[in-house]
């Protein structure tokens, strides 16, 4: 199976700025134009994560708890990345 960090990697590493961790419940924060992945041992962990500002250009309500074990904890509303250059934030999905 190999680890969380791996199948992590295997699921968003071509996309993501970077993954950090390696806990089963990961935290999706796809905020300023770029994903960043936070890997938490715990739910309470990733609660904690989910609520924390990632960065200058953070909006909170758009972090993403995923259980790497198959379970979606809780959903945020979906959006499309783009590079920083084209856009100062992500932009909601269509």
């Amino acid at each position: 199976m190999g680890t969380w960090q791996d199948k992590a990697n295997r699921e968003w590493g071509t996309t993501a700025t970077w993954i950090k961790g390696d806990g089963q419940y990961a935290v999706l924060h796809p905020c300023g134009g770029e994903l960043t992945v936070t890997l938490c041992t715990t739910p309470i962990e990733a609660k904690a994560a989910k609520s924390s500002k990632c960065g200058g250009r953070c909006a909170v309500s758009r972090h993403t708890v995923t259980d790497l074990g198959g379970t979606v904890l809780e959903a945020a509303q979906a959006v499309v990345l783009t590079q920083p250059e084209q856009s100062k934030a992500a932009l909601p999905a269509i």
